[in-house]
C-alpha cells in the first residue's frame, strides 16, 4: 500500500463544533434541563428552531419545579442534545470555521460570545413577498423584465416551465405556446431587461392601442413565459438584497431598510437577548399582509470563531492512508439515468449534435431518466402538465446503483464477520494483506473532493479517526452555502474552484431553485465565471451567461459532449452544492447535474453489501487507527414491543451487549442517547413506542481524551478535509 496518491490536500480545512460543550449536555435531569434553558443562548436557539416548542418552554419554565411535563422535557432534551453533540451546522446549535494544517494541532475556542452569526431572511418568506410584490401593478411598472430561462422551441410551438405554489410547495407544469416571430421578436428585446411601458411601446401598432399592449405584456408575465428581475435568486447576492435594490417603492424601501437595520443589531447583540428584535422584525415582515410563519422567517448560521486552529499534518496523512484504502474497496457504480441516456441518444441521433432542450424534450426527444422509458409518462398540450412523476425507489437515496453482490470485498467482510462472530470480537481489523489483489484507481475521481472526519479520541501514539467516505462532484459541495457567512470560508471556495478550471472547457455553475425553502441551503456566492439558469436568475452579466437554448448535446467515444453555440466550446456543467438533485423530475435540471459526474467516480465509501445488508449486528470495522464503520444494531418492531419498562431495558441492552453510549441514526439525524442516564432512557423508551424499526450505532467520543477542549470541558468535533488532483 505505497503507491504515492495523486491527489494533494488543501492547506486548509473546515472545522465544524457545537455550541455547546459536550459535558454541558452529558448526564442531564431534569433539573439540568431547566438550568440550560435558562440560558439566553439557548433559548434563543430553540426559538429559531421551533418558536412552538419555545413558547411552551417559557410556560413551563415559570411553573413549579415538580411540574414535570416528561413530552415538553424530551422535546428540550432532545435539541439540548444536538446542541452539544452534533457537529452539522444549523442554526445557533452549530457552526462552522476555518483552520489550517500546520506541523501541530493547536485548537483554541473563542468565548462563545464571541462567535459571529449572520441572520437573513428565509427563502420561504423571500419567496412569498416577491410574488406579492410582482402581483402589485404599481411595483411590476419599476420593475425589468427577462425571457424565462427554460424556453426553447420545437418546430412549430414554443415550450417552458412555469411553477406554482400549492400547499406551499412548488409544482412545475410544461406549458407550450404557438412560435411566431412576433413572439421571438418580443423575446430578443427582453433579453436584458426591458420595462412593460418601453415593451408595449415597442409592440404598439396602428391597429394596437398602448392598453392593448400592455395588457398582452401583463399576461406574458402572468403566464411566466416573462419574468421579473425580483424572481428568486440563489447565487450571487442575498435575495433579500436583491429585493431591496430593485424595487423603488419608498414606503416598501423604507420598510425593507427597517429589516437590514434590525438584522444587523441582531447579528450585532452577543447577549442573546434577542427575542424582541424577532418580533419586531416579524411585525414588519407582514406588512404586505403576507401570513408569518414564524417558523420560517429566518435563516441563521453560525461562525464558531477561535484563537488558535490548526491540524497536525500527521492526521492527514492518516486519512490519506484511508482514504487508499477506501478507494481499494470502492465498487464499480453504473449510472443508470445516464447509460438509458446515452443508448437511446445513439439510436435516435445517432452521431448528430442536436439542441438539449430537443433532446430532452419528453414528446420530440428522448426524455431523461429511467421514468421516462413509457412514453405515455408525459403528455403535453396548451393546457397544463404537471411533470412531477415519480421517482424510482432506487433513485430515492440519492446514489447510483450498486452491484456488490459475491465481490471481493463482499467475500473478505463475510469471512472476517464469520470468524469474528466465532471469536466473540467487536471489531474487524481490516490489515494490509486483506486488500493483495484489490486495485487502486484515483483516474476516474474528481478534480477536487473532500471528506468528513471525526477524531474521537487523541492518544500520545495515534488518534482514533472516523472516516466513512469521501468524494462529492467538488470540494465545494459542503463549503457553498456557507460562502457568505465568512470571507475566509469565500476565499478557500475561490481555491478549490481555480483547481478545477481548464482552459479546454467552460465550467459553469447549474443555477436553479427547486422549491422556495431549499434555497436556504443552496444559496451560494458566484463561484464560478460561468452560469447556467434554468428556473433561477443569474446575477452574472448576460455574456457570461449560458441559457439552455445556448446548449447543444451529442455523443462522442461513449461520452456526452455539452457545447455553448455562443462560445463554440465544451460546457462542463457544475452543481457546487450538496442538494440531492435525484428528488427533483425536471428533467434538464437533473440532466446537467447527473453529467457532471460521468465517467467518474464521485463517492467512495464503506459498504457492507447486500450479503450483511439484513443483519441484526455488525461489528465496528477498522483499518489500523481509522474506524470506517461503527457498531450497528438494527431493531425490528417485535424486539421494540418487549421494551417497555427501565428493568426490560437494562436486560435487553445486557443480553445484547449494547454499550452504554449509541445514537439513534434516522436518516441524516442523530440523537446522542446514555443508557446509564435515566432521563435518557425513558427517553428512549417514549421514542421507540410507535417505531416500526429502528438503528442504533456506537458513540465513539471520548470526553476525556478529546482533541478540542474549552474551559477544561470536552467539544465535538468534524473536520471537512478538501483534496485536489496534482496535476490536471
Amino acid at each position: 500500500m505505497n503507491k504515492e496518491i495523486n491527489y494533494i490536500p488543501f492547506d486548509k480545512y473546515i472545522l465544524r463544533t457545537p455550541y455547546l460543550t459536550f459535558n454541558e449536555v452529558n448526564d442531564l435531569n431534569v433539573n439540568k434541563v431547566r438550568e440550560l434553558c435558562i440560558n439566553p443562548a439557548v433559548s434563543e436557539a430553540i426559538y429559531l428552531a421551533s418558536p412552538e416548542l419555545h413558547q411552551e418552554m417559557l410556560k413551563y419554565l415559570q411553573r413549579d419545579h415538580q411540574d414535570t411535563d416528561e413530552k415538553l422535557v424530551f422535546s428540550l432534551l432532545k435539541y439540548l442534545l444536538r446542541m452539544g453533540t452534533r457537529c452539522t451546522p444549523f442554526g445557533l446549535f452549530s457552526g462552522c470555521s476555518v483552520g489550517k494544517i500546520e506541523n501541530e494541532t493547536n485548537i483554541v475556542l473563542n468565548n462563545s460570545v464571541d462567535y459571529k452569526r449572520v441572520t437573513r431572511l428565509d427563502m420561504n418568506y423571500l419567496c412569498a413577498l416577491s410574488q406579492k410584490l410582482e402581483s402589485d401593478r404599481e411595483i411590476r411598472d419599476e420593475l425589468l423584465y427577462f425571457p424565462n430561462t427554460s424556453l426553447y422551441t420545437i418546430g412549430n410551438e414554443m415550450r417552458y416551465v412555469e411553477y406554482q405554489y400549492i400547499d406551499t410547495n412548488r409544482k412545475h407544469f410544461l406549458m407550450s405556446i404557438d412560435a411566431s416571430e412576433f413572439i421571438d421578436e418580443i423575446l430578443k428585446k427582453a433579453e436584458n431587461g426591458i420595462t412593460i411601458n418601453a415593451l408595449a411601446s415597442f409592440i404598439i401598432e396602428p391597429e394596437i392601442t398602448l392598453d392593448a399592449a400592455t395588457d398582452f405584456v401583463h399576461e406574458l408575465i402572468d403566464s411566466q413565459i416573462l419574468i421579473s428581475s425580483i424572481s428568486p435568486t440563489v447565487t450571487g447576492r442575498d435575495y433579500f438584497e436583491v429585493l431591496r435594490n430593485e424595487v423603488k417603492s419608498k414606503t416598501i424601501v423604507s420598510k425593507f431598510n427597517e429589516i437590514k437595520d434590525k438584522l444587523e443589531i441582531l447579528d450585532a447583540n452577543k447577549k442573546g437577548d434577542n427575542l424582541l428584535l424577532y418580533s419586531e422584525i416579524e411585525a414588519i415582515g407582514s406588512f404586505l399582509d403576507i401570513e408569518v410563519n414564524k417558523k420560517y422567517l429566518f435563516q441563521t448560521d453560525l461562525n464558531v470563531t477561535f484563537k488558535e486552529n490548526s491540524l497536525d499534518s500527521k492526521i492527514i496523512e492518516d486519512v490519506k492512508e484511508g482514504l487508499k484504502v477506501l478507494n481499494k474497496m470502492a465498487s464499480n457504480i453504473e449510472n443508470k439515468k445516464l447509460d438509458h441516456f446515452k443508448k437511446n441518444f445513439q439510436k435516435r441521433f445517432e452521431d448528430e449534435e442536436v439542441p438539449v432542450a430537443l433532446a430532452l424534450d419528453v414528446e420530440t426527444g428522448i426524455g431523461f431518466g429511467e421514468e421516462h422509458e413509457n412514453s405515455d409518462a408525459f403528455s403535453i398540450s396548451e393546457l397544463v402538465d404537471d411533470i412531477s412523476v415519480k421517482i424510482p425507489e432506487a433513485r430515492k437515496k440519492g446514489n447510483p446503483v450498486k452491484k456488490v453482490s459475491s465481490t471481493k470485498l463482499g467475500k473478505l467482510l463475510f469471512n472476517k464477520i464469520v470468524s469474528g462472530f466465532d471469536n466473540k470480537e467487536k471489531t474487524i481489523e481490516l490489515k494490509e494483506e486483506d486488500f493483495f489483489g484489490f486495485k487502486e484507481s484515483w483516474d476516474e475521481v474528481p478534480n477536487t473532493f473532500s471528506s468528513v472526519i471525526k477524531i474521537f479520541e487523541t492518544d500520545k501514539m495515534k488518534p482514533l479517526i472516523y472516516l466513512s467516505n469521501f468524494g462529492g462532484t467538488t470540494a465545494a459541495n459542503l463549503l457553498s452555502r456557507f460562502s457568505h457567512v465568512d470571507t475566509d470560508i469565500y476565499n478557500f471556495i475561490e481555491e478549490i474552484v481555480v483547481k478545477e478550471n481548464s482552459e479546454n472547457a467552460i465550467f459553469a455553475e447549474i443555477v436553479h431553485l427547486p422549491q422556495a425553502r431549499v434555497g436556504n441551503v443552496l444559496s451560494r456566492s458566484n463561484l464560478r465565471n460561468y452560469e447556467i439558469p434554468y428556473l433561477a436568475k443569474s446575477a452574472l452579466p448576460r455574456d457570461r451567461q449560458l441559457p439552455i437554448s445556448d446548449l447543444m448535446v451529442s455523443l462522442r467515444n461513449g461520452r456526452i459532449v455539452l457545447r455553448s453555440k455562443t462560445k463554440n466550446k465544451e460546457v462542463i456543467p457544475i452543481l457546487s452544492n450538496a442538494h440531492n438533485f435525484n428528488a427533483d423530475p425536471l428533467p434538464i435540471y437533473s440532466f446537467l447535474a447527473e453529467i457532471q459526474a460521468q465517467n467518474s467516480r464521485a463517492h467512495f465509501g464503506f459498504d457492507w453489501g447486500d450479503i450483511l445488508i439484513d443483519q441484526a449486528y455488525l461489528p465496528r470495522v477498522m483499518y489500523k487507527n481509522i474506524v470506517f464503520s461503527l457498531a450497528t444494531w438494527a431493531l425490528k418492531k417485535e424486539e421494540l414491543l418487549r421494551l417497555k419498562t427501565m428493568e426490560q431495558l437494562s436486560s435487553w441492552k445486557e443480553i445484547k451487549s449494547i454499550p452504554d453510549r449509541v445514537q439513534i441514526i434516522d436518516f441524516d439525524n442523530n440523537l446522542f442517547i446514555d443508557f446509564k442516564n435515566e432521563l435518557s432512557c425513558k427517553m428512549f423508551l417514549s421514542l421507540i413506542k410507535n417505531k416500526e424499526s429502528l438503528i442504533l450505532k456506537e458513540y465513539l467520543f471520548n470526553e476525556n481524551k478529546a482533541l478540542i477542549k474549552k474551559d477544561e470541558k470536552a467539544v465535538e468535533n468534524e473536520f471537512i478535509l478538501s483534496f485536489y488532483k496534482e496535476t490536471l
